[in-house]
């Protein structure tokens, strides 16, 4: 009987990134993104203040419009002013 033979591990090429290099730069990236997500959150929460801000504006404004309005036909005016 011959004497059994060991061979060695087979080995693999690598020629790309360490396991270790993916995994530090997925975990910049990930913070990365978090970072982008959180400018991007504050951004939303400013422009929904300004739009609320604007909304109110324009109720206002409508609201005295028809204010006006009322007063005119009150007075018997069929015309609007200049």
């Amino acid at each position: 009987p011959q004497p059994a033979q060991t061979k060695p591990p087979p080995t693999v090429a690598t020629s790309g990134p360490s396991l270790e290099d993916v995994v530090k730069q997925l975990a910049a990236q990930k913070i990365q993104f978090q970072q982008q997500m959180a400018t991007q959150a504050a951004q939303n929460i400013q422009f929904q203040q300004t739009t609320v801000a604007s909304i109110n504006d324009l109720k206002t404004q409508v609201g005295q419009l028809a204010t006006a309005m009322n007063q005119m036909q009150a007075q018997g005016s069929s015309t609007l002013p200049a």
